[in-house]
């Protein structure tokens, strides 16, 4: 490929991870569920959703708690975080435990002085394809940790969170359209929009915006 070929298709700033911060999250407080990043190869793997979004929080000024089941992992994304100067705090937490969920939320707000924004970044997909394929073992485990884990953080969290608060469901497009071939995982995620709406009836009382 031709030098001048290169330079055309070059990616922009903003889309390598690059652009400045310009200020947008100043002042915020926000608890990242799902913030660390399952590793398969630390050479080649591209950054994970949980983790991109923590490191543009920072730079944009905003203060994260980056909880995940993997502590090394929220450690790692705390580590790349001191880089873009943003505070941050790490949170070991198993969103399957009710107990996890409520302690990572306390821990969350103490660390950051209060809490204006969560985002559910969490979702797995596991057994094999079709309904030949499901098990209700299968079934239970992913509806666990797609379905139940964002009620009970949205449970402990909303009544806590300050006017004007903000949380984001992370969903799929297998929550509109089947493609995964996974049941479970298509049903989760589209039930996570009827969670949301839910939550942003509660919400809607006392100033707190859920979106998708």
């Amino acid at each position: 490929m031709a030098d001048e070929e290169r330079a055309a298709r070059a990616l922009s700033p903003e889309s390598e991870g690059a652009a400045p911060g310009r200020g947008r999250l100043k002042g915020r407080r926000i608890l990242v569920v799902g913030g660390g990043q399952r590793v398969v190869d630390a050479a080649t793997d591209p950054v994970g959703n949980g983790r991109a979004m923590c490191l543009l929080f920072a730079r944009e000024g905003a203060q994260v708690a980056v909880a995940d089941v993997n502590s090394a992992a929220a450690e790692a994304t705390v580590a790349l975080m001191a880089k873009e100067h943003g505070r941050a705090a790490a949170i070991a937490a198993d969103i399957r435990r009710p107990g996890d969920v409520v302690r990572m939320v306390d821990e969350a707000r103490a660390a950051l002085g209060g809490l204006d924004g969560m985002v559910l970044n969490v979702g797995v997909g596991v057994g094999a394809h079709g309904l030949a394929g499901a098990t209700p073992d299968d079934w239970d485990a992913v509806l666990e940790v797609n379905l139940r884990g964002p009620m009970l953080a949205c449970k402990a969290a909303l009544p806590l969170m300050e006017e004007g608060s903000s949380i984001v469901f992370i969903s799929s497009v297998a929550g509109i359209k089947a493609g995964s071939r996974l049941p479970a995982y298509d049903a989760s995620k589209a039930a996570l929009g009827g969670l949301m709406r839910h939550v942003a009836m509660e919400g809607a009382r006392r100033g707190s915006a859920p979106t998708s």
